[in-house]
């Protein structure tokens, strides 16, 4: 459709936009793939010292006990949440397109070919451009098919990792409240004395009986070495391999 000043207007979706859309769906499957290392780690560290401070609370006072265990069970949840929806963005059920081998793209513009040379009228090249012009249309249906189903699962991938990082703040936030009971109870809770066990008050040492030396028995007199009559087995030599095959290594 010609504009204003007569000129033909460019096609705003022509093969370049959609191939670049194409493969930005497909970098962005990528980056989010790389993206949940992060909130993976910071969430097993998170969960490594609630874990710690829930053994090493002393559970001596009732009430600071049972704030400690309700922040600790809140926090937990928060956890399974956040770990549910990384496992989710990570390995969930979503489906992506890509477009056929080069091999199914030939074979596919042949068979255009072919079909439009069976055609009663017209030349041989307004044929071959009939088949070029069906195969390029069909060709920007199947990118532009694929780049909207990729785009959808990107956009629930990354939808279910905001969510796992809005919990992950859950479990974050529910770490530092647990860490206030926590630092109480370690303030509180007595400290204990190492009991050290001194023995032999009045400084006695005790008597060593002197170990009587004992008479070391006279060495045997060397004897003539007796040699056998047959001579001595020569020791098998090593295996050189080359190639991964053995070689015959000559004797000297």
């Amino acid at each position: 459709m010609p504009d204003n000043c007569g000129c033909p207007m460019e096609n705003p979706l022509d093969n370049k936009f959609l191939k670049e859309r194409y493969d930005s769906e497909l970098a962005r499957k990528d980056k989010l793939s790389d993206s949940l290392s992060l909130p993976v780690s910071v969430l097993i560290v998170l969960g490594g010292l609630v874990v710690a401070m829930a053994r090493g609370f002393s559970y001596a006072d009732y009430w600071l006990s049972v704030a400690f265990l309700g922040l600790v069970v809140l926090t937990g949840v928060c956890f399974l949440v956040a770990l549910w929806y990384l496992a989710y963005a990570y390995h969930g059920n979503y489906e992506y397109e890509r477009l056929p081998s080069l091999n199914d793209l030939y074979a596919a513009l042949s068979r255009y070919q072919t079909y439009y040379l069976d055609y009663p009228n017209g030349s041989d090249e307004e044929k071959d451009q009939l088949a070029i012009d069906d195969f390029d249309a069909n060709l920007r249906r199947r990118i532009i098919q694929a780049a909207d189903r990729n785009a959808a699962s990107n956009n629930d991938r990354q939808r279910c990792l905001h969510l796992a990082i809005v919990w992950l703040f859950a479990v974050l936030f529910g770490t530092l409240l647990s860490a206030v009971p926590y630092g109480i109870d370690q303030a509180l809770a007595p400290v204990k004395v190492p009991v050290v066990h001194i023995d032999n008050l009045e400084g006695r040492k005790d008597l060593v009986m002197p170990e009587t030396p004992t008479q070391s028995a006279p060495a045997p007199r060397p004897q003539a070495e007796a040699k056998p009559a047959t001579p001595k087995p020569e020791f098998p030599s090593n295996i050189v391999f080359r190639n991964d095959q053995p070689q015959t290594t000559p004797k000297k």
